[in-house]
Protein backbone atom coordinates (compact mmCIF):
# COMPACT_ATOMS: atom_id res chain seq x y z
CA UNK A 1 0.00 0.00 0.00
CA UNK A 2 3.23 2.52 0.86
CA UNK A 3 3.57 2.39 -3.00
CA UNK A 4 0.26 3.42 -4.11
CA UNK A 5 0.54 6.00 -1.34
CA UNK A 6 3.54 7.13 -2.93
CA UNK A 7 1.96 7.38 -6.63
CA UNK A 8 -0.93 8.99 -5.19
CA UNK A 9 1.36 12.08 -3.96
CA UNK A 10 2.12 13.19 -7.78
CA UNK A 11 -0.05 14.60 -10.09
CA UNK A 12 -0.03 11.60 -12.12
CA UNK A 13 1.19 8.13 -11.91
CA UNK A 14 3.00 5.40 -14.20
CA UNK A 15 0.42 2.54 -14.49
CA UNK A 16 2.73 0.16 -14.86
CA UNK A 17 4.35 1.33 -11.37
CA UNK A 18 1.34 -0.49 -9.80
CA UNK A 19 2.13 -3.86 -8.00
CA UNK A 20 0.93 -6.58 -10.23
CA UNK A 21 -1.23 -7.90 -7.68
CA UNK A 22 -3.41 -4.91 -7.34
CA UNK A 23 -3.30 -4.42 -11.13
CA UNK A 24 -6.73 -6.29 -12.15
CA UNK A 25 -8.51 -4.07 -9.10
CA UNK A 26 -7.04 -0.95 -10.83
CA UNK A 27 -8.01 -1.71 -14.38
CA UNK A 28 -11.59 -2.44 -12.92
CA UNK A 29 -11.31 1.54 -10.62
CA UNK A 30 -10.39 2.89 -14.10
CA UNK A 31 -13.08 2.28 -16.12
CA UNK A 32 -14.20 5.66 -17.58
CA UNK A 33 -11.47 7.38 -16.17
CA UNK A 34 -9.01 9.24 -18.47
CA UNK A 35 -5.33 7.94 -18.97
CA UNK A 36 -2.71 9.41 -21.10
CA UNK A 37 0.74 8.23 -22.36
CA UNK A 38 3.68 9.34 -21.71
CA UNK A 39 7.31 8.32 -23.14
CA UNK A 40 5.32 5.19 -24.58
CA UNK A 41 4.11 4.42 -21.17
CA UNK A 42 0.56 5.20 -20.03
CA UNK A 43 -0.57 7.03 -16.98
CA UNK A 44 -3.60 7.82 -14.43
CA UNK A 45 -4.07 10.96 -12.86
CA UNK A 46 -6.44 9.23 -10.89
CA UNK A 47 -4.34 7.80 -8.26
CA UNK A 48 -5.56 10.15 -5.64
CA UNK A 49 -8.67 8.61 -6.59
CA UNK A 50 -7.79 5.09 -6.61
CA UNK A 51 -5.58 5.46 -3.42
CA UNK A 52 -9.11 6.53 -1.46
CA UNK A 53 -11.03 3.55 -3.12
CA UNK A 54 -8.13 1.18 -1.79
CA UNK A 55 -8.25 2.93 2.08
CA UNK A 56 -12.53 2.77 2.50
CA UNK A 57 -13.47 0.00 0.27
CA UNK A 58 -10.46 -2.14 0.02
CA UNK A 59 -10.08 -4.34 -3.42
CA UNK A 60 -12.99 -5.79 -5.32
CA UNK A 61 -11.49 -8.97 -4.85
CA UNK A 62 -9.74 -10.98 -1.68
CA UNK A 63 -5.50 -10.26 -1.64
CA UNK A 64 -3.90 -13.79 -0.54
CA UNK A 65 -0.69 -12.27 1.06
CA UNK A 66 2.69 -14.53 1.32
CA UNK A 67 4.40 -13.92 4.47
Amino acid sequence: MTIIKELSKSDFAFVDEIPEVLQPDFHQFIVGHTMSNLDGRTITYDMKAYYKKLMHQGTYYSIHWKL
